[in-house]
């Protein structure tokens, strides 16, 4: 029996590989990479119902950028920055091909799991593999060398995105609604806040720094609102309670322990932040009062009537 996939680009009459199917770049914010891939010709194709996931396409050629933050793509990209994260090959014959096709012992681990009907047990042409990986490699530099100018613009370092999280920017009556009330004059007084939505207390937190005056934290401040001590105005009570953990994903639950940390970076107080990471970014409650504050560059302030 002749080998199914003896010609992995797939000429006239071969039954193997037909080239890409798709590639998947994954990506944190919206608009990097698609007007560079509208201007090589690429239209939108369709779009998700629940997913952040826009199928681009131009032709047989299929690209799929993934925006959402919480899936595996969208965490590889926090971790890597904007990059390719998958991608799929055409082929006449996927029974066949999957049991002649050299492939990382990870991806046989998924085939023999899915249970694919073995149709081919000849042995393994190693002239063939090396016409597969040099054939491979060359369509990898040229989809890089295509999609390069435009992934550079957006590409940030790692720690950078893991340091500052983007959020959108308030409207105006974020304070509001978690419970902060900003006076026209004098110091903002923020006492006795039990937390509520992250992206809230980021976005207020935000408001007050345009604002430029000074915080003054006390009684119990609980979950988000410590958020608040990244700010350089801001000063802590000596008896102010502090309730410091990671946040959670309103719907799934998960904890965020890595946009957690990069919250306490935005701020200049980079013991504050460095002790966060280390020691209170957990599941669990830590308790610590303002006057254990100071030596994590949070001043102590007196009491705000």
């Amino acid at each position: 029996m002749s080998n199914l996939c003896d010609n992995p680009m797939g000429s006239k009459g071969s039954k193997g590989l037909m080239g890409f199917e798709l590639v998947k770049f994954a990506f944190p914010t919206a608009g990097a990479l698609e007007p560079g891939f509208e201007r090589m010709g690429f239209s939108l194709a369709a779009t998700h119902h629940t997913q952040d996931v826009a199928p681009y396409r131009q032709g047989h050629t299929n690209c799929v950028f993934s925006r959402e933050p919480t899936n595996v793509a969208g965490l590889f990209a926090a971790e890597h920055a904007p990059s390719t994260r998958g991608m799929a090959s055409r082929t006449r014959n996927s029974y066949g091909c999957s049991d002649t096709t050299v492939v990382p012992q990870r991806v046989r681990r998924v085939l023999s799991t899915l249970r694919l009907r073995r149709t081919n047990t000849a042995p393994l042409d190693r002239s063939f593999l090396m016409k597969y990986v040099s054939k491979l490699t060359a369509c990898l530099v040229f989809t890089c060398a295509a999609v390069l100018p435009t992934i550079a613009s957006a590409i940030v370092a790692p720690l950078t995105i893991i340091a500052a999280p983007r959020y959108p920017a308030p409207t105006g009556n974020e304070c509001e609604r978690t419970g902060i009330t900003i006076p026209e004059t004098g110091p903002i007084v923020v006492r006795d806040n039990y937390g509520g939505s992250t992206l809230l207390m980021v976005q207020c937190r935000d408001i007050i720094l345009a604002l430029g005056r000074p915080v003054v934290l006390g009684g119990d401040i609980w979950s988000s609102p410590t958020f608040l001590l990244t700010l350089p105005n801001s000063c802590a009570e000596p008896d102010a309670v502090f309730a410091f953990h990671a946040s959670r994903h309103k719907f799934t639950g998960q904890l965020q322990e890595r946009n957690t940390a990069g919250i306490f970076h935005m701020g200049s107080r980079h013991r504050l932040a460095q002790n966060f990471a280390d020691n209170w970014n957990n599941r669990h409650f830590t308790f610590v009062q303002g006057s254990e504050l100071a030596p994590f560059d949070v001043p102590v302030c007196a009491h705000h009537s």
